[in-house]
């Protein structure tokens, strides 16, 4: 795609020209029975040379006007929001369904695309972005023995790399990658480690947080740290998933584990929090479930949601926007979408200790 075509402009003209012309397209009602396709992207990774480029995943900005993904081929491309979906969600705010789609939906084409120097490890999005703001319109990438990019989402271009080093003074690359909530820390999954960098200091500078002593040590969480994500309520917490099928809940000011999730038969691939930061959604390799945990206390296990996942492969999820919608990947070519019951909100010892966590920073 042509690089600088402007990012969530097309989303942006949408929203302020909603009520002048009528939208083809509807915005999606909330019916996790009946699905409407309304676009599509496909012959960018059909066409690239590369024999079986699947797509590694899609991510939504969080400004909602884009969708960046990775792929086979080693690209990163970021899909603008095409014009009529945009006009459609700013003319029915509340998602309450309109007319469905006219005329068949097009092919999407990447309004801007980078190249990984190896196979992409993990990628997302700076958490504050807002496509009217240019300086926050960037995402991180980690590839196989590569630095952590920092790129530019108007035009591609590299802003900075943050470059891990083992103890060998050897360049290691980052399985997992997350902002803090604040978008001012790079938190970076390794094995047995977690390291954090300074957004603002590019290079090799970083802070190391191991998650177990030892190879051989039964203390802490083992494994490549696999994948992370932040409770969104700025209190400190993040949920860090490990290749040795535990979960660990850590707080950003103090090096110890809080308490550790066994429920996997597999290796941890994506954890998720709930919007409120109430619940995390916890997948695996090799099994089928997706586990929903309540870690205000006692981080027990409240259900599990089923989806066909047998091979080694990352089977994304997603949540709604009220995290009671849940929409996953599935190994049979099938989406599957689940809408989960209202829990009960208590107060509990976690949200306690959230609470000393954040008034430590």
């Amino acid at each position: 795609g042509e690089a600088g075509a402007g990012i969530g402009t097309m989303a942006m003209e949408a929203a302020a020209m909603a009520g002048d012309r009528p939208s083809k397209y509807a915005a999606a009602k909330s019916n996790w029975c009946i699905p409407t396709a309304v676009c599509r992207a496909q012959s960018e990774f059909t066409q690239t040379g590369v024999k079986n480029n699947c797509l590694k995943g899609v991510k939504w900005s969080p400004d909602g006007s884009c969708l960046l993904t990775a792929s086979e081929d080693q690209q990163l491309r970021l899909f603008n929001l095409p014009y009529e979906i945009a006009a459609a969600a700013a003319d029915d705010p509340d998602n309450s369904g309109g007319a469905e789609c006219e005329a068949p939906f097009s092919d999407l084409r990447s309004a801007l695309s980078v190249k990984e120097g190896d196979s992409v490890y993990d990628y997302c999005w700076y958490p504050l972005m807002s496509s009217a703001d240019p300086l926050t319109c960037c995402f991180l990438s980690s590839s196989k023995d590569h630095p952590i990019h920092m790129w530019d989402a108007y035009d591609g271009s590299l802003r900075a790399s943050y470059i891990p080093r083992n103890h060998l003074d050897e360049l290691t690359a980052a399985y997992a990658l997350a902002f803090d909530p604040t978008g001012s820390r790079i938190y970076c999954g390794f094995e047995r480690a977690v390291r954090v960098f300074d957004v603002t200091r590019p290079g090799c500078v970083c802070t190391t947080r191991p998650t177990c002593p030892t190879r051989r040590s039964r203390n802490g969480q083992r494994g490549v740290i696999s994948c992370l994500d932040f409770a969104p309520d700025y209190s400190g917490l993040f949920a860090a998933g490990s290749f040795g099928g535990t979960t660990g809940l850590y707080v950003e000011n103090d090096p110890k584990m809080i308490t550790q999730l066994e429920g996997h038969t597999g290796g941890v691939t994506q954890v998720r929090f709930s919007h409120d930061g109430l619940y995390l959604f916890t997948a695996a390799r090799c099994d089928d479930d997706i586990v929903l945990w309540d870690v205000r206390s006692t981080c027990r296990e409240l259900g599990r949601f089923s989806r066909r996942s047998r091979g080694n492969q990352r089977i994304g999820f997603d949540l709604s926007a009220d995290s009671r919608g849940l929409v996953s990947a599935s190994q049979d070519g099938r989406v599957r979408a689940r809408r989960r019951r209202r829990q009960r909100r208590r107060a509990h010892s976690l949200s306690r200790a959230r609470t000393r966590a954040a008034s430590r920073q």
